[in-house]
């Protein structure tokens, strides 16, 4: 094993290649900002044969939202990936989602996290983690960005860990981001599309104001086979 320093930084910042297991360690960073981040992150891409893991990376939150209880919605830390791996480990997530994969395995999460350090680098915070009082990860929250960031319709999509639904919680976020889009940005028509075998998050959606709008029939495709989705939709001031 060997370790190399960036030199024109004045934050700390070590790689850590692994010869026999082919992975990237980035290490004892303290880091102001996320695109300083990405910039160490892309560069460690560039080690053709190497998979990029974040270790210890402490970033500031770009964005904080306030739900209720002390739940909050922030931007992603590197960290999150044990959380992403655990919780999207379940059937009744990709049962209900399009593209989550299963099983879900480390490397997804460290991938998705990268994309979404790249959106929100592209777009500002679009991509959140849900986030119980201790700062700990407990689901997901985004928006599509479809037209853009002066466009004046988006998409969301969520999911949440199997312990905290039920209870109301992903109602409550679907309120605190669609208000927080809203008041914003130039939204002011916020979607979500349900698989229709899917009535919880419908229940979700239409207790944070949510309405149905119709059925699309053969919307999805997914593993060969077609499903029917619900059109939800939120419009400002409504």
């Amino acid at each position: 094993m060997f370790g190399f320093s960036f030199k024109k930084s004045k934050y700390p910042f070590q790689l850590f290649p692994i010869l026999a297991s082919g992975r990237v360690h980035l290490c004892n960073a303290v880091m102001c900002n996320t695109k300083l981040a990405q910039v160490y992150i892309h560069k460690a891409k560039k080690a053709k044969g190497y998979t990029v893991e974040m270790l210890n990376l402490q970033m500031p939150f770009r964005m904080r939202i306030a739900v209720n209880n002390g739940y909050y919605l922030s931007d992603y830390q590197p960290q999150d990936a044990d959380n992403i791996t655990h919780y999207l480990n379940d059937l009744e997530i990709y049962n209900n989602t399009l593209r989550i994969p299963h099983p879900y395995l480390r490397k997804d999460a460290l991938e998705f996290l990268n994309r979404a350090a790249d959106r929100n680098d592209e777009f500002g915070p679009v991509d959140f983690a849900i986030r119980q009082s201790d700062g700990k990860l407990i689901g997901a929250i985004g928006r599509f960005v479809h037209n853009g960031l002066d466009g004046h319709a988006d998409e969301i999509g969520y999911w949440l860990g199997a312990p905290f639904r039920g209870q109301g919680l992903m109602t409550e976020v679907l309120i605190a981001l669609t208000s927080h889009l809203f008041r914003t940005t130039p939204l002011v028509r916020i979607t979500a599309v349900v698989f229709t075998h899917n009535p919880a998050s419908a229940r979700a959606l239409e207790k944070a104001g949510f309405e149905r709008e119709g059925t699309m029939q053969k919307m999805a495709l997914k593993n060969g086979v077609y499903y029917n989705c619900w059109l939800y939709a939120k419009l400002k001031g409504g």
